[in-house]
């Protein structure tokens, strides 16, 4: 069904509640469509333009490279969001910020370095110390020692102060989480 066919279908019982003709309903549904096709090519013309220096400077950084260093990065982004909480909709707004069609130079090119330390494992982890590739073995081992007498959790434990033990929770959680493989 074409944008027309949907105006004058949207359009057509209010126009007549309101007394406007059939034909004078088609007709302005028609023109309402035109003009909104019309607006959609010309924001097509003008984001491909303002798009191609922003691709330039990203294939001057990355050369052919650019297509993955945009995806690696959106991917990296999305797994920093996961761990954080990030909401869909925030990560959507973000991801359009990244994205190959629209995305901001500026932004791909800071998240870059960021998302190949991830790929290294040596980025700096989330979520108060754990670390963005932690293996499973690595957060038991991680959970035994937080949970020790000597380790933050034992520290809030032995204090017998529910705040304390109410703001280790969250990290107990995650360790707890990534040691059972990411089940629970």
């Amino acid at each position: 069904m074409s944008a027309t066919d949907l105006i004058i279908a949207s359009t057509l019982r209010p126009a007549s509640d309101s007394g406007v003709s059939p034909k004078a309903n088609n007709a302005d549904a028609s023109l309402f469509a035109g003009k909104m096709t019309a607006l959609e090519t010309l924001s097509k013309t003008h984001t491909e333009a303002a798009n191609q220096p922003r691709l330039a400077d990203l294939t001057r950084k990355y050369g052919q490279q650019t297509d993955a260093a945009i995806t690696n990065t959106m991917q990296n982004v999305q797994l920093m969001a996961e761990k954080g909480g990030v909401s869909t909709e925030a990560l959507n707004a973000v991801g359009a910020t990244l994205s190959a069609k629209m995305g901001d130079a500026k932004l791909i090119r800071f998240m870059a370095p960021i998302a190949d330390a991830m790929g290294k494992d040596s980025a700096v982890g989330l979520h108060e110390g754990c670390g963005l590739t932690m293996t499973p073995a690595g957060a038991r081992a991680e959970l035994a020692r937080f949970e020790a007498t000597d380790g933050e959790h034992g520290h809030a434990l032995a204090s017998g102060s529910a705040a304390q033990v109410a703001a280790q929770r969250g990290r107990r959680a995650q360790l707890a989480k990534i040691a059972s493989g990411g089940r629970g």
